[in-house]
């Protein structure tokens, strides 16, 4: 079964890859940027919208949209990335929930896909440590964050390589390898947003 490329195995590798890619993502969004010609100018995220003792709710939702369209962030494109206790906190809200505030049908299968023009990403993977792959701060509020399209760079130096074959040092037992080059940075700092969240 190994030697299938769509066995369980062999998919569970891709999956990894993908979930190093969004590790990359949600580093570069909440982590430093480095500019300059010799990239030696650090830039710390924006500033955060504080958690105020709750999860995400609809205040910082409006507070994420007042503050993107006050820096000219194109609407097309904006992305909250969030896990699902963040989700649960929205479908708990009047608003969201009830068909007279949001006709989106994805709430009828307990869902969240998109509100004041966010595209609700729901990121519930972790890190090798056990960590969500979404952090949280010191003070053990979730880190969310609203990004636009064009605000976020995903680079890849090296596109995935993947190869099943045999190991001669290992009894000729199968193996699944992947490998891949990647990196990723903010482009714009009024493109990206950190939302703090209480679970």
């Amino acid at each position: 079964m190994l030697i299938d490329p769509t066995s369980d195995y062999a998919r569970a590798a891709a999956m990894a890859m993908g979930r190093a890619m969004d590790e990359v993502v949600i580093d570069a969004a909440l982590g430093n940027a480095f500019t300059g010609v010799s990239g030696g100018t650090t830039v710390a995220g924006q500033t955060a919208i504080a958690n105020g003792s709750a999860g995400l709710t609809l205040a910082k939702l409006l507070t994420a949209k007042e503050t993107m369209d006050g820096d000219d962030v194109p609407e097309n494109g904006r992305v909250i990335v969030c896990t699902a206790d963040q989700v649960s906190d929205l479908l708990n809200t009047t608003e969201i929930k009830s068909s007279d505030f949001n006709t989106v049908k994805a709430l009828a299968r307990g869902e969240l896909d998109t509100f004041l023009g966010f595209r609700f990403i729901p990121v519930n993977g972790k890190r090798i440590d056990g960590t969500k792959l979404v952090p949280v701060d010191g003070s053990s509020h979730r880190r969310c964050f609203a990004f636009q399209n064009d605000g976020l760079l995903l680079g890849i130096g090296t596109d995935m390589n993947t190869k099943i074959s045999e190991r001669a040092d290992k009894n000729y037992a199968t193996q699944v390898f992947c490998s891949m080059t990647i990196g990723g940075t903010r482009m714009e700092e009024a493109r990206v947003l950190e939302i703090l969240c209480v679970e």
